[in-house]
Formats: structure tokens, sequence, C-alpha cells
């Protein structure tokens, strides 16, 4: 097996990363919780996280199959405090209840999110840990595929060797190095029908003879008005122009920050490779979407990837506050919604005991047949839904912190 642990604060967000890695090592799998906070700036900020606090952090472990654990403080004969003896109590009733529903269930591939092993050491500082420099990035990018409700796995090379041809989009996050078995492989995966988005300048440079583009210039910062449903983001961020061949088509514009005057410059590209297709962006998404997230960034790439991927498995409406993810596990599938709502991404909030209840939610899932019947678990209750010409839909009225949709067939 394998174990972590993520940090004490901005928790959700590195469980979504870490677990998502953790999930794809084909071994079982835990995450640890820190049960208190801290701020190294302040010695005197330590405080216990409340139970609902905790519930959330669990909630994006469970939600991709791993086991969960909770670290408490100690006397100095080791014993706990004996206080805290109910957020654990609450804790592991909170786990053991969705259990049946997520262990030992098998992911349902949708989007791969590459994490490369030679691009990451290449451009890590650190021997031991992670530098902001290169988790940044893919950490930024998976946030927003989240925030679209797509459902993301953390790819690395030795699983794409295994089911590369699982996965109908691939997504090549900033790296901006490449291995040539990596690179024959992605190539040869986009031949036989696969899709690949590759996100930013640099990134792009590596495959820019399979693009069907001419990049101008160097890369530069620039302070670019990224658009998205006529309206613009401002995105201070590495960008590149680039000359369109008649074997590429445009998508989608960025400007001179807010100005949003004359044709602008193209922001990506699509182009047929074989039964596939390759696309890239033009302008690096991830580092600011991790550290000044907007709306327009999240549009835009929701946008080009279901252009890619338009047969996505499962699409979720209501909320931009959801996590998804999908298991199966003989006939039964699960759709895991998990509410991110709240300030757990708030540095100046340590502990908080309330999360905003979100819904209702429209539920789209593409299947061969009719359900037998659609149960919320672990409430146990069954759903009511339609099912016409392959698509199941129904809705959920509240989701609290996180449920599981069990689907039997």
């Amino acid at each position: 097996f394998i174990s972590g642990d993520y940090t004490p604060l901005d928790a959700v967000n590195k469980a979504r990363l870490e677990a998502r890695v953790m999930a794809q090592q084909g071994v079982p799998w835990d995450l640890m919780a820190w049960g208190f906070t801290w701020n190294g700036e302040d010695p005197n900020a330590w405080m216990v996280k409340m139970p609902l606090q905790i519930e959330q952090e669990a909630a994006a472990v469970l939600s991709l199959g791993g086991g969960f654990q909770m670290y408490l403080s100690q006397k100095r004969d080791a014993s706990i405090y004996e206080w805290m003896a109910p957020l654990a109590e609450e804790a592991a009733k909170f786990c053991r209840a969705r259990q049946p529903f997520c262990h030992r269930w098998n992911l349902i591939p949708q989007i791969g999110l590459i994490l490369h092993t030679d691009a990451f050491y290449r451009k890590n500082a650190r021997l031991f840990g992670t530098s902001a420099a290169t988790h940044d990035p893919i950490q930024g990018i998976l946030q927003n595929l989240l925030d679209s409700q797509h459902v993301v796995d953390v790819v690395m090379d030795h699983t794409l060797r295994k089911k590369i041809n699982s996965y109908p989009l691939l997504i090549w996050p900033e790296w901006e190095t490449i291995t040539d078995e990596m690179k024959a492989m992605l190539l040869s995966y986009i031949e036989r029908g696969g899709r690949l988005l590759i996100i930013g300048p640099k990134a792009a440079q590596l495959f820019e003879d399979h693009l069907g583009v001419k990049l101008l210039g160097e890369a530069k910062m620039c302070k670019n008005g990224l658009e998205a449903d006529n309206w613009i983001a401002s995105t201070n961020s590495l960008s590149q122009d680039i000359q369109l061949s008649s074997a590429a088509k445009p998508f989608g514009r960025y400007y001179d920050y807010w100005n949003k005057e004359g044709e602008g410059k193209t922001a990506a590209s699509i182009a047929t490779i074989g039964r596939g297709k390759i696309a890239a962006v033009y302008l690096n998404l991830g580092e600011r979407y991790r550290h000044s997230a907007s709306a327009v960034s999240r549009q835009f790439l929701a946008s080009l990837v279901d252009q890619l991927f338009p047969e996505q498995l499962v699409r979720i409406s209501g909320s931009e506050y959801v996590d998804v993810s999908l298991m199966q596990k003989g006939t039964e599938i699960s759709v895991h919604l998990v509410n991110r709502a709240g300030p757990h991404a708030d540095s100046k909030v340590h502990t908080y005991d309330a999360i905003p209840p979100i819904g209702p939610l429209q539920v789209e899932m593409m299947l061969s047949a009719k359900p037998k019947k659609v149960v919320v678990q672990p409430e146990n209750q069954s759903v009511k839904f339609s099912y016409k010409e392959g698509k199941l839909t129904f809705s959920l009225d509240r989701l609290n912190v996180y449920d599981i949709i069990v689907i039997s067939q």
C-alpha cells in the first residue's frame, strides 16, 4: 500500500490532487488529514478542526476510492486529549457510512491529466517535496477542470503505458520537456483516435510540427485578456502568437489586457491527426487559476474540452461547487458528488463549522440500457429518473457534503 498526507491549510485542494495521483497506482492507498491547523507565520494559531471540516476533507479522498485517516495532537505520554474524541467519532461515522459504495470500486476513466515523471524532475527544485513552480500549473488546471464538473484522473507514465487507450481525452498541462518515449506514445494514441490537449506555449513547442501552426517569436509574460462568453478576464501569463495553417482551426481569442478591440489573437487551435485530434492553448492557464481563479478561464477551458470530448459519460449542472468522480463495481455504477463550497481555501480561515448546501443539481448520464434503480447513498433514498435514447436524467435537490448516486443495471 501507499500512504501520504496533505497540508493542514487549503487541505481540500491539496487532497483533490494527491488523491488522484494515489488512486492510479494499482495498490491500496490512504491519505491523512491533520486534525488541527497551524500557520507558520503565527506559532500561536493552532486550532483543532471542526467535524464538518474534516468530513469535507475525507470526502475528497473517499470519492476516489482511498482510505482516510486523521492525526490528532497528543499529550507527552502519547495519549490523546479526551475532549477531541468526538471529532474522531464523527469522522469515523461519516467514512464508514460511505465505505460500501467506494472501497474497492474501480474508477471509470474519462479525462487523464498527465503527470510526466521526467518533466517533473527536470523542473522541480527540491529533492524531497515539490516546489510551487512545479505543481501549481497541474494543480491549477486540475482545479479548473473539476470546477466545471469534469471527471479527471491524474495519470503518470507507467499508468499510460498500461491503459492509455482507456482515456478519451488526455491533457498535457504546461510541462516544458518531454521524453522521446512519451511523445511517441502520445502521437500513436492520437493516430488511433485519441484526443490530446496541450496547455501553454512552451508545452506547445514540443508538438509544433503536429499542431498545424507556426509559433511566432518567443513566449513572453503579458497582461492578456482571455475571452469566454463575451467576457474578458485579465490573465497575466506566458503567451505566444501563432500563425495557423489550413490544417488547424482556431478556437477562442485573447486580447491586450481589457482592450477588446480588433480581432485579437488566437487562444487555441485544433487539428486532426489520423483518427484523432490534437489541440493546444497558447497561453498558460494553470498557475494563474491556482492563485487567481476566474469564471472566464474556467468557461474557456470547459468549452474547449467539450469541443474535443462531447461524449462525456456524465454531466452535472446546477453548481460549480461540486466535484464529480465515477466508479464501477460489477453491474453497478456510482456517481460521487462532493460539495467543495465553503472557506476551505481561505488562508485567513483556519476552522469552520458550516458548508453552504448546494442544489438542485441536474444529472445526465449516458447508459446503454435503462437502469433498474437509482439510489442516493448512504441515505438509501430512491431517485425518480427518466431514460430516453441512451440518456439517464434525474435531479438531486440538495447536496450537503458528500452523496453517492448508485445506479444498478
